[in-house]
């Protein structure tokens, strides 16, 4: 079992940034943008560590899943060796602001232990959790959507598994942060606010200065048509080789046919219809509200039928 102990401090004194997601919160274009810019960055004193992002077979990632997957016990690398590496890196470059990024931190099964690991980590660091929030009704079907494309839902299964899942109670979400890093700082970002501008909203709250032009860029995981999503969802169910090639198969259509004029013929209703949204997003009324009061001065984010 790690212990405190065995992890090893890191005597870093400055800010130290945790972004935990939520998935699909457009993470993913932080992280490269982040990765793109380690130089960058680095020359203003602000470290994206490559330590806790390299794979045992020395694939270096754009995010710290592997420093993640160590401190949840999912990977056979030691938190230790994360640790030495990161201590190595902070050392060297004696940054003023280091940052940390994995959605896999926000995850719901996650254990309180994983994130009081990170602070017995650094005890002596400023210690800010940056979190995105978006809408539950657009988050059920972005998470939906990307199920489907990994072949993790199948007919009979609809949006509905994905809209019972509790990491969709906001108040919940942020009351079990609270409890595991205590009186750390923690910054709930709302994602329908920000996303027409994700990298300059995570500058901010991260207290960092924008290198140059090229931070704006961000990778975008590619958006597949509603049709060919729910023809995903029936080919999942088949089992073994036929399944797989199946998938190929759909994929490849997908690609030729939203190449020509008959683009349409993908443009299929949503799995999730006004009235189900409605529905979902009256569930969680009362938790939206509290995260409004307690964090956004009131604006109204997450409860605006306007947006």
């Amino acid at each position: 079992m790690t212990t405190y102990a065995s992890l090893g401090e890191i005597d870093f004194r400055g800010e130290l940034i945790i972004h935990i997601g939520m998935h699909k919160t457009g993470t993913t274009s932080i992280q490269h943008s982040l990765h793109k810019n380690y130089e960058s960055l680095r020359n203003r004193n602000v470290l994206y560590p490559r330590g806790g992002r390299r794979r045992g077979n020395g694939r270096l990632l754009p995010m710290h899943h592997t420093f993640a997957w160590s401190l949840m016990g999912e990977t056979d690398q030691p938190v230790s060796e994360h640790v030495k590496l990161l201590r190595k890196e902070i050392e060297e470059a004696t940054p003023s602001s280091v940052i940390l990024s994995s959605e896999h931190l926000s995850a719901f099964h996650l254990s309180s232990q994983a994130l009081r690991d990170i602070k017995a980590i650094f005890p002596n660091a400023n210690r800010t959790w940056v979190i995105y929030l978006r809408r539950q009704d657009q988050l059920a079907l972005s998470r939906y959507a990307e199920i489907a494309k990994r072949g993790e839902i199948a007919w009979p299964d609809g949006v509905w598994r994905v809209m019972l899942a509790p990491s969709l109670d906001f108040r919940i979400v942020l009351e079990r942060l609270h409890y595991a890093v205590e009186d750390d700082i923690i910054v709930p970002v709302s994602f329908d606010a920000r996303k027409s501008d994700l990298i300059t909203s995570f500058c901010e709250v991260s207290g960092v200065e924008i290198p140059d032009a090229s931070l704006i860029e961000t990778r975008k995981n590619t958006a597949l048509a509603w049709g060919t999503l729910r023809t995903l969802r029936i080919v999942n169910a088949v089992p073994g080789a036929p399944g797989r090639f199946a998938r190929r198969v759909v994929f490849s259509l997908d690609r030729r046919i939203a190449a020509t004029r008959f683009r349409w013929m993908l443009d299929w209703p949503q799995p999730l219809s006004p009235k189900k949204k409605a529905e979902l997003l009256k569930k969680h009324e009362e938790s939206n509200r509290w995260v409004e009061r307690t964090y956004w001065n009131d604006q109204r984010f997450l409860t605006d039928p306007s947006r």
